[in-house]
């Protein structure tokens, strides 16, 4: 199993920061793409319809977030709290 030193994945955290990373749930340190945000909207629409947003249960899934306010992290890179500490030890 490989370690990181904890000043090691403070920097790789200070990077991601530095860079203006965005979150998107289920991420790993990928760009996001206007074909991703539009693709994660559209399981939305398919699942629960056009009203999706105001769908209790989509708001409840994990990634209603990144489908209602991914769009400002288009061009960026995005992770999700896992996916950052997984960017960082790879």
């Amino acid at each position: 199993m490989a370690t990181i030193a904890a000043a090691d994945l403070i920097v790789q955290f200070e990077y991601a920061l530095s860079h203006k990373w965005g979150y998107i749930w289920g991420t790993a340190g990928i760009l996001w793409t206007q074909a991703k945000q539009d693709a994660l909207v559209a399981a939305f629409v398919k699942k629960y319809g056009s009203n999706w947003k105001n769908n209790a249960n989509a708001k409840n899934e994990d990634k209603y977030y990144g489908a209602t306010k991914g769009s400002k992290w288009i061009g960026h890179t995005v992770a999700d709290c896992s996916g950052l500490f997984s960017w960082a030890f790879n």
